[in-house]
């Protein structure tokens, strides 16, 4: 649980100092490096550095789409667009388990985090390809 709270603190010293989707890519890289890290490992110190990398990453990646995603639309219509994009989040967070706690127990922890660093991997890709975010200019 130290993850969250040191991702705060580096947002709170690097989130201004990095182009929005280049932080959020990065950090999905990251985060597939540490969770692969964890899969491989059976080492209770790498165990715990690669889970607290991963939530540090992970805190980080979800504070960086909460400001691109503001920066992202005109004030007329950002509420209902972040409140609409965050209610599929949270359908996706209700689907994630009946998907990925099956996969786990029929093919392993390997299986299961491939899936999640794919999906990481895509956002990665989808975001470099995104629209630059209004990062240091006045959003209207």
């Amino acid at each position: 649980m130290f993850g969250p709270l040191l991702g705060t603190l580096v947002a709170a010293v690097m989130i201004d100092r990095i182009e929005r989707r280049r932080a959020l890519a990065c950090s999905a890289v990251v985060m597939v490096a540490s969770g692969a890290c964890f899969v491989a490992s059976d080492t209770p110190a790498w165990l715990v550095a690669s889970s607290i990398v991963f939530g540090v990453f992970g805190f980080l990646y979800v504070t960086t789409l909460n400001l691109y995603g503001a920066e992202l639309f005109p004030t007329r219509s950002r509420a209902a667009s972040i409140a609409g994009a965050w209610a599929l989040n949270r359908i996706g967070a209700v689907i994630a388990p009946l998907l990925l706690l099956p996969l786990l127990e029929l093919q392993g922890a390997a299986s299961m985090f491939a899936v999640i660093a794919a999906t990481l991997a895509c956002s990665a890709v989808l975001l470099l390809a995104a629209p630059p975010g209004k990062q240091r200019k006045t959003v209207g």
